[in-house]
């Protein structure tokens, strides 16, 4: 590779015909049978004569039994085109590179991991008899997909001048392996995704990151667990799941996982998304929200999922409250950051936001209050009526009836509102209220006739931090605004003052007719 590299050199070899031509045509699904075939720059001066067969025999060993050969030869792909790929391929020599190298290694890699070598003995190739080689497969293709994918990012973090024209083929590559249906790839999909923002994010341009955030919404709407809400999973005479578990279990953790990566993403590089993009990363976080919230509002729903064998190891009910809680989340903290963003304003941008925001602030709070009464009500009903249930369920047994199937369902359904309620907490401590505490005065005095009942509902809650958080926010913000408006009403210095409430108290001289 250096020899090649070295532009000194007068006399570097033509390729003629080299064993790897022979050999494309027998290895189909591997690095040898790419796009890009040796006979189109065989006998020229073109880099990618020399480059193209070293790179693909490195890459075909890639899928070497031996860790110590798989390690060696991705390390070998990877430092030739870093450290010699900017010095002496143009673009379409990149481009070769690419579709005849790494996008089939990436290939084979799957194609291993998806058993489609089980046409070869059931011995693995590293000759122990104890193991098949799908057991084989499986064990070495995570790692290698690991170390590649790692590599790759690298590779285009260090030559990003080179090779930012590759940016919608290197997101496609990524987008493969996220939903690849070994869930090992799916996050270590998402994990390469999350280490190509972070190195790069600095770097890309308005454009650049708008391909970002629109892969990232079609990987959101990809692998949203739609099938949990499928109309044959309602049917009262279904006896099995109308779906592969191990694929929606997949999907649900990958939603998780992209959560993780758009929060991480904008806390780094939130100045450097363009208004388009976060416009498009909160439709993912929104669209994520909502189904699992709906999802989560079906509690029969989730009964029947779980009698049918849907998570049913679990001792509660399946469900996507994790999703909907940092879904939330993350939707808000971006929400609150686009609202004091100086280069929003002016902009639709920020009006949309701020309805946005504030909207969600007010359905959260609502939302919660409500679940907090119910939750209140099943606490004081329960243990009265107790021994009275206990009476119930000992006749409906001795009569069959099905009294203590609906008393569980009740019981399942009040555990599921404590769960959420207990969940919703550090969003309205953390976020939401601390958002509110921040707003800057003019947004505050605009929608605080809309948060003072809610404020008030939150006081009677049985979580002390938020009553503590409420109790701050009243004194802070809320009862400045309170005193100015009754000083300057009684002064007669304003003809009316807006009540909390919303509606115009009358003004001075009005009171004393």
């Amino acid at each position: 590779a250096e020899y090649l590299a070295d532009r000194a050199k007068s006399d570097q070899p033509l390729l003629l015909q080299s064993p790897l031509s022979g050999l494309a045509g027998t290895l189909p699904g591997t690095a040898a049978s790419a796009e890009v075939s040796v006979a189109d720059v065989a006998g020229s001066n073109h880099p990618a004569a020399q480059w193209l067969p070293i790179l693909r025999g490195l890459a075909m060993l890639v899928s070497d039994p031996r860790r110590d050969v798989r390690a060696a030869a991705l390390n070998g792909v990877f430092d030739c085109l870093r450290d010699h790929g900017s010095a002496v391929f143009d673009k379409d020599t990149w481009r070769m590179a690419f579709n005849g190298v790494i996008k089939p290694l990436f290939d084979d890699i799957h194609h291993q991991l998806s058993g489609g070598d089980m046409h070869k003995s059931q011995t693995n190739p590293g000759g122990q008899p104890d193991g098949s080689y799908a057991a084989w497969a499986a064990s070495m293709g995570p790692p290698t997909c690991l170390a590649a994918l790692t590599a790759l990012v690298r590779l285009f973090e260090a030559r990003l001048d080179s090779l930012g024209f590759l940016l919608d083929d290197v997101l496609r590559l990524i987008e493969n392996c996220v939903q690849h249906d070994t869930e090992a790839v799916a996050r270590i999909g998402v994990e390469g995704f999350k280490q190509l923002l972070l190195q790069t994010g600095k770097r890309l341009d308005a454009e650049a990151w708008q391909k970002v955030t629109t892969s990232i919404l079609k990987l959101f709407n990809d692998s949203m667990p739609e099938k949990l809400m499928c109309s044959a999973v309602t049917m009262s005479t279904a006896s099995q799941l109308p779906f592969k578990k191990e694929a929606v279990v997949i999907q649900c953790v990958v939603q998780l996982l992209l959560i993780d990566m758009l929060q991480e993403a904008v806390e780094h590089h939130y100045e450097h998304v363009s208004t388009a993009g976060i416009t498009t990363l909160l439709n993912a976080l929104q669209r994520s929200f909502e189904f699992a919230q709906e999802f989560n509002q079906h509690i029969e729903l989730r009964q029947t999922l779980k009698r049918l064998g849907f998570m049913r190891e679990m001792k509660q009910l399946p469900g996507l409250l994790k999703q909907e809680r940092e879904a939330l989340s993350c939707s808000l903290k971006v929400l609150f950051q686009v609202q004091g963003d100086a280069r929003m304003r002016g902009t639709p941008y920020v009006a949309q936001a701020v309805e946005r925001l504030m909207g969600l602030c007010a359905t959260v709070l609502r939302t919660y209050s409500a679940k907090e009464r119910i939750l209140q009500d099943l606490r004081e009903t329960r243990p009265s009526s107790q021994s009275q249930q206990d009476r119930h369920d000992k006749q409906d047994l001795s009569v069959g009836g099905a009294q203590p199937d609906r008393d569980r369902d009740r019981e399942a359904a009040a555990v599921e509102i404590e769960r959420e309620v207990l969940g919703m907490v550090p969003i309205i401590s953390d976020v939401v209220l601390r958002g509110l505490r921040d707003l800057d005065e003019g947004q505050f005095v605009r929608h605080a006739p809309e948060f003072f009942p809610l404020l008030c509902e939150l006081s009677v809650v049985s979580s002390r931090e938020i009553r503590g958080l409420v109790r701050s926010l009243m004194v802070e913000r809320v009862a400045p605004l309170v005193t100015l408006g009754v000083t300057a009403s009684a002064s007669g210095t304003v003809p009316a003052v807006t009540a909390v409430g919303g509606e115009p108290t009358a003004s001075t001289g009005e009171r004393k007719k």
